[in-house]
């Protein structure tokens, strides 16, 4: 009797076969979780950046403005008679390590019109000068105020009115000045600006996310004494 000499095909994997697909598939898997993650993580750090930078652009506009528009007095010492310790802090700082605050522009009452001050808001709502301490403290507030009339508006994050609830923070800030009033005058700024704590960030990348900003802004040739 003859025997058939043909082979039944097989019906599933071998489990080195199944080992394989399944390898093949976690690799897959994760390539593609790293490369979501690092796209994320991108796009995350690049909305970051935005607004340190829209910040950057608010205040840079602004003062732009007011130094051209309304100029810098610094020799008239009446003229400094509203500004209390403000006063001296400039006058000895500004030509030398940069001064925390910046006199504009100057009243009918030969006064300084307004301040630029860097510094934060306290609990009773008053300003003070922010420590060392406070710069480096993500949960810290510390901005760029605008004094006229005794009332400060922050520059700062400006679109956020509530003081708890900023995002952006300025960790250095210095105004050089040179020229006299006899001259244009020319305001360099250098700032820090970095992130405050928020939910959903981590505090490695709050601290790593950061703005350094040199600029120079002149008067106009021709100011009004």
């Amino acid at each position: 009797m003859k025997k058939n000499n043909f082979r039944h095909s097989r019906s599933g994997f071998t489990l080195v076969e199944l080992l394989i697909a399944m390898t093949i598939f976690l690799i897959m898997s994760t390539m593609t979780i790293l490369i979501y993650f690092h796209i994320s993580e991108n796009s995350r750090r690049l909305a970051l950046s935005r607004e340190i930078s829209e910040t950057a652009r608010q205040i840079t506009e602004r003062l732009s403005q007011d130094v051209r528009a309304e100029g810098i007095f610094l020799n008239d010492e009446e003229k400094f008679d509203n500004a209390g310790l403000w006063k001296e802090k400039f006058l000895e700082d500004y030509k030398n390590s940069g001064s925390e605050v910046l006199p504009i522009g100057k009243t009918e009452e030969n006064k300084i019109a307004k301040w630029y001050a860097y510094g934060k808001k306290t609990d009773s709502g008053g300003f003070e000068p922010c420590t060392e301490a406070d710069k480096n403290d993500i949960d810290v507030h510390c901005g760029l105020y605008l004094r006229e009339n005794d009332e400060y508006y922050n520059l700062v994050d400006a679109f956020r009115s509530d003081e708890k609830s900023k995002r952006v923070k300025i960790t250095d800030l210095r105004f050089f000045v040179t020229g006299d009033d006899h001259n244009t005058h020319k305001v360099t700024l250098k700032m820090t600006l970095e992130l405050m704590r928020r939910d959903g960030v981590p505090p490695s990348l709050v601290r790593a996310t950061k703005m350094e900003v040199q600029t120079t802004f002149s008067e106009r040739p021709y100011k009004i004494q």
